[in-house]
């Protein structure tokens, strides 16, 4: 699968000779292909145990949950407005606290 990025390179995630990767981030490219098929052939094996149902309750349910909370967090992150910033993010009180 080729896809074509911002930055007008083409090429697949998963080929380490891509265009998208630089010489030195080949080893990194293989590393995280290598992981990515070993966890697909870790759930395969483990639904074939288990079956499919029970491995989406274990595993597919918490894993949407999370990602959809991931993303909540980071659209937050990324769309506040300075007067709607919490205090943990360096908003100044305008009120001086005695």
């Amino acid at each position: 699968m080729t896809v074509v990025q911002k930055s007008g390179k083409s090429g697949s995630h998963f080929n380490p000779y891509s265009a998208l990767f630089r010489a030195d981030e080949r080893k990194l490219v293989m590393t995280s292909t290598i992981c990515w098929a070993a966890m697909v052939a870790f759930l395969l094996c483990v639904s074939t145990i288990i079956g499919p149902l029970a491995l989406l309750k274990v595993y597919g349910v918490p894993y949407l949950i999370f990602v959809m909370w991931l993303d909540t967090v980071t659209y937050l992150h990324h769309h506040g407005h300075e007067q709607k910033l919490p205090w943990y993010r360096g908003k100044v009180c305008p009120l001086p606290i005695l």
